[in-house]
């Protein structure tokens, strides 16, 4: 810590109104120190605006529940337009919160990693690089093993994450356990007020949840929990019950907000519990420490007290009017789904009527009174007698299902299933035989538009409760080096004590919002791997496509599979006898080059000699008479014979000089 940074501290803690509210942190329950008639206030105050908080959500609130049935398909009973009418659901809604799922839960883990560390800042010496390895491994082993729960609370996060719009995790430490907790609540149990933009701007949060009677009396003889309260015999607007009559539970309202206890007119961020019904607070605790208080220049007053915050919200897609509970499918496909249910079920009536009978029959048929049913090959018995039993009877028209209706159904189920992101490549309903990678991975992109949207809010929310669990950690460091030196074997306090610095790190998810679907991810990686191949790429950089390759498999351990970067491919047998023919060509060229050299340079000797004779016979014929001239002709002819054809041969050398090296370009 910097030395300004240690003498700020002290200023702050040598403030007297510093003091009062750190006395606050170190006490388990900040009630117990205030008087009744405050306590009773606070009770109200908090009532009574968590009811202004939930009235402006009254619409909200009555859509989604009508949304939690589509989803859920639950269906109901009719007694309309008969008593046991069609009320078939479709699936619409609950399809696409189930792709949603399916497709987002891979995406958070690889393996067994679910953090992934940054470094911030230089690293020369990658010290910061090896913490970061340390603390990514040791937050995954936190999520996966330490937080039993942690992926079964995301996999049904991710559920109701897209019907609602959004969803909350809770997180804290369980210090009686001492270990990191996040849980996920619905949005129906954390009430804020709807015209809210985000968390930290919210004036006040509450948690809604249900404690049986047991659950309260261990909080208070753990003095969590006021104990001299009365709450009565149980709350009739408890669920839970319901299911246990003889264990009463209890409302109770937790709710983060803002007070001001030390009357300094500066609210000071508190979680306040009371139960709902009485109004009794049981439980006040701050929200702050000492080093989220500001004080003034003059060191006289308090200027700023930062909160801390236990809740992350998963955002699906943000809502027109930018309220705090955002959009999702409850939003977009619940009057959509109303539509197709209406028809679907009007259809089957429609069938329903028109496969059996109805109608009037007169009161002396003589068959009995009331309804008039028949099972296949049954008669039955008239006890009068008729001339033509059909005037007796008349029988209501009906009409076979309009197809009119049914061509509707097609064209609304086309167009909201796309609406719900449910027609698309990956769920096999596009043909993609004979069709190129690349067009495939088009289409894919394409498709996955609005759902990579939604997935990149997704990270954000991951990255948000990561940080908070990465502040957990660092806040219980004595904790966590403890853990640090089971997990990696290692007496290093010096990196234990590095490793949750806040400046030097960075926690993110380990996946990625841009890899969407591992059939993405996959041609990618093959498109990548084969472009390399056909560069001829060594195998220092063939090695990394070949990881990337095997990473969009979710292949473990990969590195004990691939050679080192330094690693030599050893010949292929065929490639090397290919090469030794091509050696041979080459040598047997280069003894043709050799040879026609040799006769090369023969010939312009060989043809000096015949011109130097010719001279020769030229001056004899000067000297001699006709018959020697005659015959000196004759020499001369032959001779000129001669010359030609040695010219002829050194033309044919020169010819055939020619073609080894030909033969030896192709070779090569």
């Amino acid at each position: 810590m910097a030395t300004t940074e240690v003498a700020d501290r002290k200023k702050v803690a040598r403030n007297t109104k510093v003091k009062k509210l750190l006395e606050y942190t170190g006490m388990l329950n900040v009630a117990d120190s205030l008087k009744e008639e405050e306590l009773r206030e606070i009770g109200v105050l908090v009532a009574e605006e968590y009811e202004i908080d939930k009235q402006s959500r009254v619409e909200w609130e009555a859509q989604m529940e009508q949304a939690e049935k589509l989803v859920r398909l639950l269906m109901q009973k009719k007694t309309w337009p008969w008593d046991g009418a069609s009320n078939a659901i479709y699936p619409l809604l609950a399809q696409a919160c189930v792709q949603f799922n399916s497709r987002s839960l891979p995406l958070m883990m690889k393996g067994q990693r679910a953090v992934k560390c940054r470094v911030n800042g230089p690293d020369p010496q990658g010290a910061k690089a090896k913490i970061a390895s340390l603390v990514s491994e040791h937050m995954s082993w936190q999520l996966t093993d330490e937080m039993e729960d942690w992926i079964g609370e995301k996999d049904a996060m991710l559920l109701s994450l897209p019907a609602y719009g959004c969803a909350f995790q809770k997180v804290y430490r369980d210090i009686p356990n001492q270990r990191n907790v996040s849980e996920y609540y619905s949005p129906l149990d954390i009430v804020i007020h709807f015209k809210a933009r985000s968390l930290s701007s919210a004036k006040r949060i509450t948690h809604v949840f249900e404690l049986s009677k047991r659950e309260i009396v261990e909080r208070q003889r753990a003095g969590l929990y006021l104990e001299d309260v009365e709450l009565g015999h149980g709350d009739s607007e408890a669920k839970t019950g319901e299911l246990r009559e003889k264990e009463p539970s209890y409302v109770i309202l937790e709710q983060h907000r803002w007070l001001d206890l030390d009357d300094d007119d500066l609210d000071e961020p508190y979680v306040v519990t009371i139960h709902k019904d009485s109004k009794k607070v049981l439980r006040i605790r701050p929200r702050f420490n000492e080093q989220g208080i500001s004080i003034t220049a003059d060191e006289k007053r308090i200027a700023k007290i930062k909160p801390i915050q236990y809740f992350v919200r998963y955002l699906f897609m943000p809502a027109p009017d930018r309220n705090i509970y955002g959009w999702g499918f409850g939003q977009l496909l619940l009057h959509p789904n109303h539509i197709l249910n209406s028809i679907i079920n009007q259809t089957i009536d429609s069938g329903t009527w028109y496969n059996t009978t109805a109608g009037v029959v007169s009161h002396d048929i003589g068959i009995g009174q009331g309804t008039v049913s028949f099972a296949p090959h049954e008669l039955k018995v008239s006890q009068n007698n008729f001339d033509d039993i059909t005037k007796k009877i008349f029988m209501l028209p009906a009409r076979e299902p309009s197809m009119v209706m049914y061509q509707v159904l097609g064209l609304l189920l086309e167009s909201f299933e796309r609406l719900g992101n449910s027609v698309d490549v990956l769920t096999g309903e596009h043909s993609t035989a004979n069709q190129p990678a690349s067009t495939t991975l088009a289409l894919i992109e394409q498709g996955m538009k609005f759902y990579k949207a939604a997935s990149g809010r997704l990270f954000k929310g991951l990255k948000d409760e990561f940080r908070l669990l990465f502040d957990l950690n660092a806040k219980h460091m004595s904790m966590t080096q403890e853990q640090f030196f089971r997990l990696f074997e290692t007496e290093d306090r010096a990196i234990s004590g590095m490793a949750y610095n806040t400046e030097s790190l960075d926690v993110v998810p380990v996946g990625a919002a841009e890899e969407i679907t591992v059939v993405e991810k996959l041609i990618k990686a093959e498109q990548g791997l084969a472009a390399a191949k056909e560069m001829g790429l060594p195998w220092q950089y063939m090695r990394e496509h070949y990881r990337r390759y095997y990473d969009a498999l979710n292949v473990e351990d990969i590195d004990a599979i691939l050679p080192p970067p330094d690693w030599q491919p050893a010949p292929d047998p065929k490639a090397a006898a290919e090469q030794a023919k091509v050696d041979i060509l080459a040598q047997d060229s280069k003894r043709e080059d050799l040879r026609f050299g040799v006769e090369l340079k023969k010939l312009p000797y060989e043809l000096t000699k015949l011109k130097l004779e010719l001279l020769e016979m030229k001056e004899d014929i000067k000297n001699k008479g006709m018959k020697e001239q005659v015959n000196a002709a004759v020499k001369i002819t032959a001779a000129e014979t001669n010359r030609k054809k040695v010219e002829a041969d050194k033309a044919k050398a020169e010819a055939a000089a020619k073609k080894p090296a030909a033969r030896k370009k192709e070779s090569k």
